[in-house]
């Protein structure tokens, strides 16, 4: 109860010490915006790297939004994790017993 009382509307939650956790209407979407936010996360630990942050322009924003808002359809993020339980597969498939 706890939990979905701090996630409110929103689809991401930090956990101290355990991660995120992502909350889609299937769990085609939950996967894409799991894999979204991981990557995100890796792009911004390697830019700041570099040492100063990038500042990504509003408008760059506003098309990154808009595309992704296209795309938000029922099936949003079922061939990609279709496609990842395929290399998944190739790699071990015993994680299906």
């Amino acid at each position: 109860d706890r939990l979905v009382q701090n996630l409110g509307n929103r689809q991401v939650l930090m956990l101290k010490n355990h991660g995120p956790v992502l909350m889609g209407r299937t769990i085609y979407e939950m996967f894409f915006l799991y894999y979204m936010f991981q990557r995100a996360c890796e792009v911004q630990v390697k830019t700041l790297s570099m040492g100063e942050p990038i500042v990504v322009p509003p408008e760059v924003i506003e098309v990154h939004q808009r595309d992704r808002d296209l795309m938000l359809v029922d099936d949003f993020g079922k061939l990609d994790f279709k496609a990842w339980t395929r290399r998944i597969d190739k790699i071990d498939s015993s994680w299906r017993n």
